[in-house]
C-alpha cells in the first residue's frame, strides 16, 4: 500500500489491518483478500469489539456522507446480533464489493540474522513455510455470551492435530501453526454437557484461516410449544410430552399462555398435550330474553307483511 493511501487503521499485535476508500483499482485477488479481511472485522464490529466498532462506524459515515456524531451514538448502543448492526455490515460488505473500500492486512514478520556465522552454501531456491497462528472462541449465537468447557478437535494446516477446550471467556489457548486453512471437529456429548446439544451426530466439521480468532456461534435447539383453544384462549398448565425421532422423550408443562419453550436433542416426531388444569366451571343454560317461543308464526308473519304494505 502506496503512502497516503491509508484512510483509517486498526491496529493489532497480529498485524495492523489498514482501509482505503475509493481505490483507484483493485483486481480479483485483493478484492477476494479484502473481502475475507473486510468480513472479520464486521463479525468483531457485530460482537463489539471495541477498535472493530470504533473505526467500521467512521468508515460508513465517511461512505454514507454523515459525521461520526451521527451515527456513533446510535450505533454504540447496538446489542449484539441486532437487526441495525446487520445492516451496518451488509452495507459495508456491499461497498467492498463494489470496489468502493480496500481492506488490507500488515502482517509484521521479523528477521532473525546470525552474528559471526559462515554462510551455508545456497544450492537453489527453497520454500519455507510461513509461521502463523490461529485462535478459536466459542460464543453463543442469540446472545453473544462466552461458553467454557466446549472441546475442540482442531486440524492444523500442516497436519497435525489439537484438542483445545474454552476457558471462562470463550476463547482457546493460541496455537502457533503454519499458514493455511484448518479444521475444527465438535464431539456431540461434549456439546450436550454444556448444554448445547446437536441436532446431528458428529457435529458438521467447522473451517477457518490462520492469523484470525476463528468464531463459533452455538446455539442451543429450542421447540416452541404453543397450544390453543378454537377461540385463541390458552390451554393453561397441561402437561406436554415431546417424542423426538432418536427415541428420547421430553415430558413438561406448558404455562399460563399455552406455551413452553423445550431443549431437544433431536427434531421432533409427536407431540402430545394433555388437559386444562384449571377446574372445569359449570355455566347454566340462560334463556335467550329475545326469543319468541309462545308466538304464533303465520300471525306474526302477516302482521309483519301489512305493516310493511302500509309503509309503501
Amino acid at each position: 500500500m502506496a503512502a497516503g493511501q491509508v484512510d483509517f487503521r486498526l491496529r493489532s499485535p497480529f498485524g495492523d489491518v489498514e482501509i482505503e476508500l475509493h481505490p483507484p483499482t483493485v483486481d480479483a485477488a485483493e478484492q477476494e483478500a479484502s473481502l475475507r479481511e473486510l468480513s472479520r472485522l464486521v463479525s468483531d464490529f457485530k460482537y463489539r469489539q471495541p477498535e472493530a466498532r470504533r473505526v467500521l462506524l467512521a468508515v460508513y459515515a465517511r461512505l454514507g456522507g454523515l459525521t461520526v456524531s451521527e451515527v456513533g451514538g446510535q450505533g454504540y448502543g447496538f446489542d449484539t446480533g441486532s437487526p441495525g448492526a446487520d445492516a451496518i455490515g451488509a452495507e459495508l460488505m456491499r461497498h467492498a464489493r463494489a470496489g468502493k473500500l480496500v481492506v488490507r492486512r500488515k502482517v509484521p514478520r521479523s528477521v532473525v540474522v546470525p552474528l559471526d556465522v559462515a554462510a551455508e552454501p545456497v544450492l537453489g531456491p527453497q520454500s519455507v513455510a510461513e509461521t502463523d497462528w490461529v485462535q478459536f472462541e466459542v460464543l453463543d449465537e442469540e446472545t453473544g455470551a462466552p461458553i467454557s468447557g466446549v472441546r475442540l478437535a482442531a486440524t492444523l494446516p500442516d497436519g497435525s492435530k489439537a484438542t483445545l477446550t474454552s476457558a471462562g471467556d470463550g476463547s482457546t489457548p493460541v496455537k502457533q501453526t503454519v499458514s493455511g486453512a484448518c479444521s475444527v471437529q465438535l464431539d456431540a456429548d461434549n456439546l450436550t454437557t454444556v448444554g448445547y446439544p446437536s441436532m446431528v451426530d458428529p457435529p458438521p466439521p467447522l473451517s477457518f484461516s490462520t492469523g484470525q480468532v476463528g468464531k463459533i456461534l452455538l446455539k442451543k435447539p429450542i421447540l416452541q410449544l404453543l397450544h390453543l383453544y378454537h377461540d385463541d384462549a390458552p390451554v393453561q398448565g397441561a402437561a406436554f410430552t415431546v417424542v423426538l425421532t432418536n427415541g428420547q422423550k421430553v415430558q413438561g408443562n406448558l404455562d399460563a399462555n399455552g406455551k413452553a419453550s423445550v431443549l431437544v436433542t433431536a427434531p421432533a416426531s409427536q407431540v402430545q398435550f394433555g388437559p386444562d388444569v384449571r377446574p372445569w366451571d359449570r355455566v347454566d343454560q340462560t334463556k335467550n330474553p329475545d326469543f319468541a317461543d309462545d308466538i304464533d308464526a303465520d300471525s306474526f308473519v302477516s302482521a309483519r307483511f301489512s305493516a310493511d304494505a302500509g309503509q309503501s
